[in-house]
């Protein structure tokens, strides 16, 4: 059965009065808690800077905001919601974003704080009625064994594994049985923090619109006055105790998102305060093979790989070119350009053509990355891999004739690239040198440098200015002429020729004394 109190009850009930001291002053502390942080706002960062964000896609946490203050004690909580996993594997499940930038959580970098919007199922908070002796903290409570374990986190479906990972570890000096476990419940000073959204008001200490289960009651992670009981929200927003072996209670999950595992956010629709992330996938990656510069477009061969790499269906892993106005990952940076390489493939090409108003020097004044990308449903999570920053491609290979008639070519490559050195062949270079036949390719005009041999095959890694020098042979002829020669004035005959082994054959009309039969 439940007792319910409000916080005035909690102090002013005879009963409760005639406890031990040490319970008085866990409560006491749990309520300055509460104060220091209204006083004190939690957040350290908040990531409103709209000018970092390209059609609603923001760097890191963007656009999203801090809860807003409820003005009164039947006010709905009003802030930004972010749609993380699958509830069952099936729901997106909708988070209220608590704080967008914590750092009360003992996360190195900061994290994204989020209270499940709804309740998702029922337990209790010991399930052992017999254990002795009766332990009503969280720290050994079988809710966090069930949050942490096959009831929620590690569930088939809920989350993927990248999701999983970036969800961090939480610590806090304020609350000791916080002690590094991944999936949480909030405590009495959460739910009556106005930096998180929720009413200060004794009598309502917290939102009544959760929009699944409303009408249950639901577990926080506070220790109750007696051993056998702890603290749930009641169906009013009232704290009340209950028995922690009792079954009528819900569930309702908090958590924080590393903050260094998010690569983007973007709001699902214009102005609905609801998000989605892209998270850095460590199972996905990109590599550059070759980046050249083309007039006015810049041509790129990658491979991409890793586990979640998807190769077949209908949605395979895309390569995308990210450019930002400095480092990705520095404060304030701002997206001039995210756009899918065009023609691109899995380990394929693509090509892209950086906006005409980006201006000044690639990698200093802006900076170019190439990514893989799984792109998922409105809500649900998409996945990237780390950027690949691309170099300003402007390293030359240049191809000279070497004594050859024919302009020389110039191609501009990132430093880094593997290039292909082209064929003697290649119609694009058409060098001609009367007498000789092109035969390769040599780093020194006079062949004392590395020698390619020119069949279109051979690849070598450019990191300086280079230059490609046509390497020529002297033509041999060996001309076979007709046995018995013609006799007579203007006689005409065929000469067979063979000129460096491949043999040609003409009519000449042969002069007495033209030839010399030896």
């Amino acid at each position: 059965m439940l007792k319910r109190y409000t916080m005035n009850q909690v102090f002013n009930d005879k009963e409760i009065i005639n406890r031990s001291c040490i319970r008085k002053w866990m409560v006491l502390v749990i309520l300055l808690q509460t104060v220091i942080s209204a006083i004190f706002p939690i957040s350290a960062v908040q990531a409103e800077d709209a000018d970092r964000c390209l059609n609603g896609l923001c760097l890191g946490t963007g656009t999203i905001t801090n809860p807003n203050a409820p003005s009164g004690t039947e006010s709905a909580w009003s802030g930004s919601y972010v749609y993380y996993g699958k509830f069952d594997g099936t729901h997106p499940t909708k988070y209220r974003v608590l704080d967008s930038a914590s750092n009360n959580f003992g996360v190195t970098g900061g994290s994204l704080f989020l209270d499940c919007d709804s309740i998702l199922y029922r337990a209790k908070f010991r399930s052992n009625e017999v254990s002795i002796p009766i332990n009503n903290d969280w720290a050994a409570s079988d809710v966090k064994a069930g949050l942490n374990g096959a009831s929620f986190l590690e569930k088939d479906g809920n989350f993927t594994k990248a999701e999983s990972d970036a969800i961090a570890g939480s610590t806090s000096t304020a609350d000791p049985g916080l002690n590094g476990e991944k999936i949480f419940l909030l405590n009495i000073a959460d739910v009556t923090n106005s930096a998180y959204g929720y009413s200060e008001t004794e009598s309502h200490v917290a939102a009544l619109n959760r929009k699944k289960g409303a009408e249950n009651h639901w577990w926080l992670r506070s220790p109750g006055i007696d051993d056998e009981e702890a603290y749930v929200v009641g169906y009013y927003g009232q704290i009340i105790d209950q028995f922690i072996y009792y079954s009528g209670v819900d569930v309702s999950p908090a958590f924080n998102v590393n903050l260094s595992s998010i690569l983007f956010s973007s709001e699902i629709s214009v102005n609905s305060n609801e998000y989605k992330l892209t998270l850095k996938d460590s199972n996905l990656g990109i590599s550059l093979r070759t980046g050249e510069k083309k007039d006015n477009s810049v041509a790129v061969s990658y491979t991409i790989s890793g586990d979640n790499a998807v190769t077949t269906g209908t949605n395979p892993t895309k390569a995308y070119v990210l450019i930002t106005d400095k480092a990705y990952t520095a404060d304030g940076a701002r997206i001039l350009q995210y756009s899918e390489l065009t023609a691109s493939t899995e380990s394929g090409t693509g090509t892209f053509n950086p906006e005409s108003s980006i201006t000044g020097t690639w990698g200093t004044d802006y900076h170019v990355y190439l990514l893989a990308v799984n792109e998922n449903g409105d809500k649900e999570t998409d996945y990237a891999s780390e950027p690949v920053e691309l170099p300003n491609p402007n390293v030359p290979l240049t191809y000279n004739a070497n004594g050859g008639t024919g302009d020389d070519v110039t191609e501009v490559y990132m430093g880094g690239s593997i290039v292909t050195v082209k064929n003697i062949t290649d119609t694009a270079l058409s060098y001609t040198r009367e007498g000789y036949s092109l035969s390769g390719w040599n780093t020194q005009n006079g062949g004392e440098g590395t020698p390619y041999t020119g069949s279109g095959t051979e690849t070598f890694t450019i990191t300086e200015t280079t230059t490609l020098y046509a390497q020529w042979t002297a033509n041999s002829y060996n001309i076979t002429l007709p046995d018995p020669f013609p006799a007579g004035s203007d006689s005409q005959c065929t000469v067979s020729a063979a000129v460096n082994g491949t043999t040609k054959t003409a009519p000449v009309t042969a002069q007495i004394g033209d030839f010399a039969k030896s």
